[in-house]
């Protein structure tokens, strides 16, 4: 009896400190409440949460303001609302805004782990107006991150009262996956708040911070009903319309398709898919750079669910694929096994991976295969193929990955190779980690042989082979205007793949500061040497920056690097002296216009305080106003005078839902030539596409 009661009291103070999940029956209803920001009577009878506790900025206290959430379901749909109080209404943030795109501002934020992986997990946010965040959290503890590129249809409103703000949502089971073959669901759930004025963050439950992971410690949430998730079919037809400088108007017909084979697959296609016009990439320094640049993907049909596809290495690089005829998509999960498959036709590939934001001329068809399977707690092992045929020549890559959870401890392993005609190759990495939230280390391999060849993905250089070590610690002063300090430091050698030699080194110290009001602090230090030309370059360099969210209307970011640098010109490499700064600077102008400010320099001298050889500038200007929820204008103009080069891009757009929108815009590069600014081309553009659930 006595042993007994040990352990029940253990339990009990496991539960109390919050160390073991609990469990939360969802509440659900007939009576169906209305979506319109005002509290409905039939919340009180639904799951009512109210224990929220801050993980920032006092980590394990109740959070500063009271908090309410309420959870029901009827048959075919999830409610979520919360009553968010605030002593102080006049400093809540809320923006009206695009979806996914409000910064610096109060949110309220619910993960849903339908499938309860305790890895991934479905993200939904608003800010106080209702305005929607939705996306996929990876809490694989090699990465844990957020990727808001998933969209599903669902429908919010907020409102700002004299106490706080009340929002509430209706999420169709139609929109979600999860198991429908089962009497009761058990999802994972975390609910947060951030009170964006204060620097608060406050979650459900009583977070370990020396645990890895969130999803991990998420409580659970039972929907005791047999319910059918979204096995549904959706059709979006798209027409657009595109006139350049010079050519005759070209109208063109594209299909979107997509439907639910089973409650957790999914299959997509697409014809004639417009990828080219909405977002344009940002202007880079591209300058004296030894290797290619990473370019980010903004395409929907390659977006989401791309953390199926994700690896170590970046093995499949979806900007490779520049311009596709038509794309086939499936995405499924069978228990603890996950499937990815993509098939296309591109019409602009390239062999060179430095051609990727120009695209080439050959037609290529591409395939990927991805296999993933969760074993243990948050780990998983993986199998990768792709394959590439152009011109008559073939590029095939076969790779396996696993991550290894134990504890607070990691493992992560790759290996690949790759068959490109007459040439073989191959990569090997391993890496072993620990980390919680005062400390981290870990250690790693790797190696990629001179003839490896992803035609598909992204390899900066061949040919060598690399060790790494790196380490931090965090400390948490009591002192109001310091949350947090973490010195870090990362060393790195690399050796040459034929002879043996070090080829690059690299010894880096950081130091990050997080301080008051959601303003951090970041310096570096570093010194190493690579080797360019048969020639060792010794390289000094230090830099650093400052964020801040200065009040509700301003926030900014400034971050600089100066030191040795090399001269990559292959014929006279030599050791210079480089600064390298960038400033942003965010705008909220009357609660729904966002201006974005950016600026970034590149200075390249002969050596310190030398003669200068050569800079580049690039200034940017964008513009969002959004004069409805729906309707809104956007300006974007850069300036880049290394080229002398203006981008001038006008868009008008009405968003009803993510794939129902009407696009009309008009933009143009300009160039100075003979002391006058003269156009070299410009293009009309039109687009309309609607969403069609049936």
């Amino acid at each position: 009896m006595k042993k007994k009661s040990v352990i029940l009291i253990t339990l009990l103070l496991l539960f109390a400190t919050g160390l073991i999940s609990k469990n939360f029956k969802a509440y659900y209803t007939k009576e169906r409440p209305i979506i319109d920001g005002k509290f409905d009577p039939v919340y009180e009878k639904f799951l009512k949460i109210d224990k929220f506790y801050q993980i920032e900025k006092k980590w394990g206290y109740p959070i500063s303001e009271k908090t309410v959430a309420y959870i029901g379901f009827d048959d075919k749909n999830f409610y979520f609302a919360i009553k968010c109080y605030d002593s102080k209404p006049s400093r809540i943030r809320a923006t009206l805004s695009k979806r996914d795109k409000f910064e610096n501002n109060d949110m309220v934020i619910f993960f849903l782990d339908t499938f309860q992986t305790k890895r991934k997990s479905l993200v939904f946010g608003f800010n106080p107006l209702g305005i929607q965040l939705d996306g996929i959290r990876d809490d694989e503890n090699y990465k844990s991150n957020m990727d808001f590129a998933w969209d599903t249809l669902w429908y919010s409103i907020g409102k700002i009262y004299d106490w706080g703000y009340f929002v509430e949502a209706r999420i169709p089971f139609r929109s979600l996956r999860f198991r429908s073959n089962r009497n009761v669901q058990e999802w994972g759930f975390v609910i947060g708040r951030i009170i964006a004025g204060k620097g608060e963050t406050a979650v459900s439950f009583n977070f370990d911070r020396k645990k890895r992971g969130v999803l991990s410690q998420a409580d659970t949430l039972i929907l005791n009903k047999r319910l059918i998730s979204g096995r549904n079919m959706e059709i979006i037809p798209t027409f657009t319309g595109l006139k350049n400088k010079g050519d005759k108007i070209n109208p063109e017909f594209g299909l979107s398709f997509k439907y639910g084979i089973t409650s957790n697959s999914t299959i997509d296609f697409t014809i004639n898919p417009d990828f080219s016009h909405i977002e344009a990439d940002e202007g880079m320094i591209d300058i004296n750079q030894r290797y290619a640049l990473y370019y980010s993907e903004k395409r929907p049909f390659f977006l989401e669910a791309k953390e199926m596809f994700e690896m170590p290495m970046n093995l499949f690089y979806s900007r490779r694929i520049v311009s596709p005829q038509w794309g086939v998509k499936f995405t499924g999960r069978f228990g603890k096994f996950g499937i990815g498959l993509i098939s296309a036709k591109d019409t602009s590939s390239f062999e060179d991976i430095r051609n990727v934001s120009e695209g080439g001329e050959d037609e290529a068809f591409v395939n990927i295969v991805r296999l993933k399977y969760e074993i243990m707690d948050s780990s998983h092992i993986g199998l990768f193929f792709s394959s590439k045929n152009w011109n008559d020549k073939d590029n095939y890559v076969l790779s396996t990955d696993s991550f290894l959870k134990f504890g607070n401890f990691g493992l992560r392993m790759m290996g690949s190779f790759s068959k490109t005609v007459d040439k073989n190759g191959n990569i090997l990495f391993g890496e072993f980690s620990y980390s919680k939230n005062d400390i981290f280390f870990g250690a790693g391999y790797f190696q990629i042989s001179p003839e490896f060849d992803s035609q598909i993905g992204f390899i900066k250089k061949q040919s060598y082979r690399r060790l790494y070590f790196y380490s931090g610690y965090s400390f948490y002063p009591n002192l109001k205007e310091i949350k947090s300090i973490r010195p870090s430091i990362f060393i790195m050698k690399d050796f040459d793949w034929q002879t043996g030699n070090m080829i690059e080194s690299s010894n880096t110290l950081k130091l990050n500061v997080k301080a008051f009001n959601n303003t951090f602090f970041n310096f570096i230090f570093r010194k190493g040497m690579e080797n360019y030309k048969n020639n060792d370059f010794d390289k000094l360099g230090f830099g650093g920056g400052v964020f801040s969210d200065i009040n509700k209307y301003v926030s900014f970011s400034v971050f600089f690097m100066l030191g040795d640098s090399i001269n990559y010109d292959p014929n006279n490499p030599y050791l210079g002296y480089a600064f390298f700064g960038r400033f942003s600077l965010n705008l909220n102008l009357f609660n729904r216009s966002l201006l974005q400010l950016s600026y970034k320099d590149y200075f390249f001298y002969k050596d310190a305080g030398g003669e200068l050889q050569y800079k580049m500038n690039i200034f940017r200007l964008r513009n969002i106003f959004m004069f409805s929820r729906e309707i809104s204008s956007r300006l974007i103009y850069e300036f880049n005078d290394y080229y002398e080069s203006h981008f001038l891009s006008f868009l008008l757009s009405y968003e009803l839902n993510p794939a129902t929108v009407v696009y009309l815009g008009v933009s143009g590069t300009f160039y100075k030539k003979d002391q006058e600014i003269k156009n070299e081309n410009y293009s009309i553009f039109f687009k309309l596409s609607y969403l069609l659930r049936i």
